[in-house]
């Protein structure tokens, strides 16, 4: 297997740390002792003119000095100093670099062309940087520590990438206390050279990595991004915690339908086409991975809910909404099944309450007929201390039956001190153990994500029927038409008549620009039709009541012509109007309005939007 082109990045033989220091807690004091400690195998090399040792490790005054090329420099000295050191490091072979240093972009104008600097060194010499402003990088397996973080990773097989050091550092810290541990931790900063894209490509083929999670603000190179998620998800779990989810008036972009593009919608549909799975706090990033981390994929999103209490399965059917989760509907011999076995006074439903007297049988026989169920996707069993069974008891019940079984099963263990026995037996099963009912459906509903985000990624679009050709030169007269116009948009006519240009059917669509030229049109086409004001000045035509439906007759045609074009003039006298559409009424008793239109999304360039029509559009963002 040929080796990837970031390995002496990410798997280095010798590190460089520029302004290394005795000084303790300066920040390269903090990063040379971390190497060290972590037990790093390779050459450590302390740079830094005032120090002709630094913790007895030789210093020399310069990258130049070392004398021999150096896989990886670690910089730590202020921003004003990295760019010439960006450029000596080059110039010297060095191949890769990771910036801890802040003081960039961040603080505005002048950061940003320090920024700019260090970009045109690296691009010089085709060295890759990693930073500015980051945590930095963790390899535990190899004892690479190039970070400035209190703490270091314990060995796993999770790859974590962040645009966040301080989200880096909370994450590591919490997953040690957890006992989770990671192939890589790699804090990106400001990004301003390697892409996540890049990182991921290397996450791919890294045969230590065999999950990744990604905790993301914003995308860089789109195209990149999605050609490394695509790639990634395809060979092995990816889940995203994306920042920033509400949609700011000032940074939304506009569709050219004259509607807000939802920056967060859209960074949803390209996780979804490219495999991926998004949750919405970084406490769930571990349980997600947890879960999806068993192999073990649900065929859609029907859950199957058994407890020993009424109160847990209440809760977690509660939850199941918000969290894209279905309560199952269960069989008819399912349930005459449950009632043979169980007493008298169960609530007969889903969730299943095998109530607080049950015994491990009683349990187990209720937990195989719902795995047994065709409509069960998935059984999520919530267990509260009683006094009939002890949890450790409950838990090998649990985990035989998850053994014969295909599909998979959660739990969640309520409580502490007397659920911890069988929680901790759970967890060493390679059973989901969670500690309340709302987090574990919310992991179930990341798992059924997964798998609906795995099949979308291997669709593929579908041969086309017709063999006629598109008619490119009448759409192109089209738009230019409009642009000589001074227009960024298309009447209804014009986009009629454009979708006739791609073989896409539309009503008959037509202009009348006075109420002889409306009747003759309406004659045509014939009753009953539907007439809308045509004006470019007036983004809402529910502004001025501009659409009037079901006219079925000439009569009533030049009342409701009349009475819009009067109400127009008096509601928006500014208003150029320039006539009314005219389109035959189509009456279809289950018929549903929509919307189409393309937007120019800054990251990733054109984006279709589809969902419901109407003034309600903006409202259900469906």
């Amino acid at each position: 297997m040929s080796v990837h082109y970031l390995e002496h990045l990410f798997s280095p033989n010798s590190i460089a740390v520029v302004g290394a220091s005795e000084r303790t807690g300066s920040l390269g004091h903090i990063a040379f002792d971390n190497l060290r400690a972590a037990g790093y195998a390779g050459e450590l090399i302390a740079v830094n003119p005032k120090y002709q040792s630094v913790a007895g490790v030789p210093c020399y005054p310069s990258i130049a000095a070392i004398g021999h090329r150096v896989d990886l420099i670690l910089v730590t000295t202020p921003a004003v100093t990295v760019a010439t050191i960006i450029d000596d490091a080059g110039r010297a072979g060095a191949r890769s670099a990771v910036v801890l240093s802040a003081g960039f972009g961040e603080l505005g104008a002048e950061g940003r062309l320090l920024e700019q600097a260090v970009l045109a060194a690296a691009h010089a010499h085709g060295l890759r940087v990693i930073g500015p402003n980051c945590l930095g990088i963790m390899r535990p397996m190899i004892g690479l520590n190039a970070t400035f973080a209190r703490r270091m990773a314990q060995p796993g097989s999770i790859a974590l990438v962040s645009q966040s050091g301080a989200v880096a550092a909370a994450l590591v810290d919490g997953a040690q206390a957890s006992g989770i541990g990671f192939s890589s931790v790699i804090s990106m900063g400001a990004g301003i050279e390697l892409d996540i894209g890049e990182i991921l490509d290397y996450l791919t083929q890294d045969a230590q990595t065999h999950s990744i999670l990604i905790y993301l603000e914003s995308v860089r190179d789109g195209r990149r991004f999605i050609s490394g998620l695509r790639a990634a998800a395809r060979a092995k779990p990816v889940i995203v915690l994306k920042a920033g989810r509400h949609l700011s008036g000032a940074d939304a972009a506009m569709s050219e339908i004259g509607s807000p593009l939802n920056d967060d919608a859209t960074f949803d549909a390209v996780l979804r086409r490219c495999g991926a799975v998004r949750v919405r706090t970084y406490a769930e990033l571990f349980s997600a991975e947890q879960l999806i981390g068993t192999g073990r994929l649900p065929r859609g999103n029907r859950l199957a809910v058994i407890a020993n209490g009424g109160g847990p399965g209440i809760m977690a059917a509660d939850s199941a909404a918000e969290a894209g989760v279905e309560i199952a509907q269960l069989s008819a011999p399912t349930l005459a099944a449950l009632a043979a076995g169980l007493p008298t006074h169960w609530p007969r439903g889903n969730p299943v309450d095998v109530l607080g007297d049950a015994t491990a049988s009683r349990l187990a026989a209720a937990l195989a007929l719902l795995l047994a169920d065709d409509g069960v996707d998935a059984v999520l069993t919530l267990f509260s201390p009683q006094q009939v069974l002890p949890s450790e008891d409950a838990a090998r019940t649990i985990i035989d039956c998850a053994q014969h079984s295909s599909k998979p099963v959660v739990t969640a263990w309520l409580g502490e001190i007397d659920v911890s026995p069988g929680r901790n037996l759970a967890a060493e099963s390679r059973l989901s153990a969670f500690r309340s009912p709302e987090s574990a459906v919310a992991a179930f509903g990341t798992l059924a994500q997964y798998r609906m985000a795995q099949d979308l990624l291997l669709e593929v679009p579908p041969p086309l029927i017709s063999g006629t050709p598109p008619d490119l030169d009448e759409a192109q007269a089209i738009a230019l038409a409009a642009q000589a116009a001074g227009r960024r948009h298309l009447n209804e006519a014009e986009a009629a008549r454009l979708f006739a240009c791609f073989g896409i059917p539309f009503a008959q669509t037509e202009i009348g620009r006075s109420a002889e030229q409306v009747q003759s049109i309406a004659r045509a086409i014939g009753f009953p039709i539907a007439i809308k004001l045509l004006s470019y000045d007036i983004a809402h035509l529910s502004d001025v009541k501009g659409v009037c439906l079901n006219i079925r007759s000439e009569e009533s045609l030049t009342c409701e012509y009349a009475a819009l074009i009067a109400r127009t003039r008096e509601l928006r006298p500014d208003a150029r109007v320039e006539g009314v559409i005219v389109q035959p009424m189509i009456e279809k008793r289950y018929g549903r309005r929509l919307m189409i239109g393309v937007g120019n999304h800054a990251t990733f360039g054109r984006v279709i939007r589809f969902g419901a029509g109407g003034i309600a559009s903006e409202v259900i963002q469906d």
